[in-house]
């Protein structure tokens, strides 16, 4: 999938593994973009269980099992994806973490991951706000607080990904004169924008309490039943 990246796995001594950086974060990101269309066929080999947490836990071994198959060392950081990382001062989890593995030296996730349900059963809602809004526990600092870019997969059980993009919008737009608790939709434009470069995927920027804004990808998965 990555057999493209002219780096190799011996280059990682010289790689700098105890904060966060634009290296290590586009590599992150390559490679989620080049495996996760796959994933679809990966669920529907499974159970078919619709739960969050199920698909969640099947999407992590899936990106692992990439993981390992490119360990011949076309990737010059040892990524690994955990489900739940804990938080240094939250007791909200994310999803899904992402770490590099260094022995020597300790460090936070470098990228994290909501994930919700789009479903005609579900309280879609909560992709934007409340409770259990993913966007907002991020404007929250809930999650990721320590990153200045994240993301969120939305898995998708009906509709089409056109219709979810249109309704979170929707949603958004609801908030955009709200301040409450703290949590200032009105600040900037947090809309969800298309990536033209990739079917599905979009990004927004968002503003968080008493910090700076953080960068959200979205990607949009398609779990829909197929004949």
């Amino acid at each position: 999938m990555l057999r493209n990246i002219s780096y190799r796995h011996s280059t990682m001594g010289d790689v700098e593994l105890s904060v966060p950086n634009h290296h290590a974060i586009d590599t992150l990101l390559s490679f989620v973009d080049s495996t996760i269309d796959g994933f679809p066929d990966y669920y529907f080999k499974s159970t078919k269980s619709d739960r969050e947490n199920f698909i969640t836990s099947l999407l992590v071994n899936y990106l692992n099992g990439w993981l390992i198959d490119e360990s011949a060392g076309y990737i010059p950081y040892k990524f690994s994806f955990q489900k739940n990382p804990a938080q240094d001062d939250s007791t909200k989890e994310t999803d899904i973490g992402i770490f590099i593995l260094n022995p020597s030296v300790p460090g936070a996730t470098i990228f994290e991951f909501e994930a919700k349900r789009l479903s005609d059963s579900s309280n879609n809602s909560e992709y934007v706000f409340g409770r259990r809004g993913g966007i907002e526990r991020f404007k929250r600092n809930d999650h990721a607080k320590h990153l200045k870019k994240a993301g969120m997969f939305g898995y998708i059980q009906s509709k089409t990904s056109v219709y979810w993009h249109s309704k979170i919008n929707e949603w958004i737009n609801q908030k955009s004169s709200d301040i409450t608790d703290g949590i200032d939709w009105t600040s900037q434009p947090e809309k969800l924008v298309a990536d033209a470069s990739a079917k599905d995927k979009f990004s927004s920027t968002n503003a968080r309490i008493g910090s700076d804004s953080i960068f959200l990808l979205h990607y949009f998965i398609d779990l829909t039943v197929k004949n």
